[in-house]
């Protein structure tokens, strides 16, 4: 989805793009921190050393109360843009509307073309605010897990890291299955919509020479087919996030079990096996969170292919 259309909008709304990455780096920091600190509560615990538990316990309070801040001010920020944007790509598309010729106006149905500045246009700004957001967190979350838990322990950090590749497959398999399927059901959207637009604006002719069984029985095989295609899609691509889900708990109880051999063998301590159970998730997170707007995903890339035929058009 990467064309001058969008470029021309992220350039247009520099500041909200910073203020997403900065606050999203920082609250994906605070995050991958946060596990060490359980730890070494945990330690603290075991050694009965009550005022540094106490001390911990309030410094992990307060990284927790900032992730939540940091979070929501990065939540409303991506509500801005995102609408920035719709904007934007509506803006463009009227402007491309007054130039197209008559008789190309006259050969789509307009409720298709109403679609585009409504359903396509909002799918483009969601997903991409989606995509762009999760992207910049996942990168940052794995990186900074990888680097910690190396550290922590190399054994469990090499178990870990390996269920990635396995998600990775896990996602491309299901996008490449599910790719048609959305961009079928794109254009059966466009095409209920503009069969609806059509029949409202010639109702009078459908009263007079008496068609209504007839679009009625047009309607309901376009809304059908777009039932079963949608049904298919969302299916398959919700089978996504729990496969990853199911590797990770996978991997969460692997490492449970290495954990407690090396505690055994005087390796590591309990901290440390705390802290990692906790990044077998943080680590896993972008993964999950990724599959997880997969659906818009591929949604949105089959709108802003049809809005791209527009905007060819001369």
């Amino acid at each position: 989805m990467n064309d001058k259309i969008l470029k021309k909008s992220f350039r247009e709304n520099k500041l909200y793009i910073t203020l997403i990455i900065i606050v999203n780096i920082i609250s994906t920091i605070l995050t991958i921190i946060a596990p060490v600190l359980v730890g070494n509560v945990m330690e603290e615990i075991v050694n009965y050393n009550i005022r540094n538990m106490i001390k911990l316990i309030g410094i992990i309070a307060v990284v927790y109360i900032c992730i939540f801040l940091l979070d929501s001010t990065c939540v409303n920020s991506l509500s801005k843009l995102s609408g920035k944007i719709g904007e934007n790509l509506r803006d463009i598309l009227f402007k491309k509307l007054q130039k197209l010729s008559i008789s190309y106006i006259d050969k789509n149905r307009h409720g298709e073309l109403v679609n585009k500045f409504v359903y396509d246009a909002e799918n483009i700004s969601l997903a991409v605010i989606q995509a762009s957001s999760k992207i910049v967190v996942g990168i940052v979350t794995i990186l900074g897990s990888i680097i910690i838990m190396v550290k922590l322990n190399l054994i469990m950090a090499v178990i870990t890291v390996l269920s990635a590749p396995l998600m990775c497959f896990i996602s491309k398999f299901v996008v490449s299955r599910t790719k048609k399927m959305f961009k079928e059901n794109a254009n059966l959207v466009s095409e209920l919509n503009g069969y609806t637009q059509e029949i409202i604006n010639g109702n009078k002719t459908v009263k007079d020479f008496n068609y209504t069984k007839i679009v009625e029985n047009n309607f309901k095989k376009i809304n059908k087919k777009l039932y079963e295609s949608g049904k298919k899609a969302q299916f398959y691509s919700a089978l996504t996030n729990p496969s990853t889900r199911f590797v990770n708990n996978i991997t969460y109880i692997i490492i449970g079990i290495t954990g407690i051999v090396l505690i055994k063998k005087g390796q590591i301590d309990l901290g440390i096996l705390t802290s990692f159970l906790m990044y077998v998730n943080v680590f896993a997170r972008p993964f999950n969170e990724i599959t997880g707007v997969m659906s818009e995903i591929q949604t949105a890339s089959s709108s802003y292919n049809k809005i791209k035929e527009v905007l060819r058009c001369g």
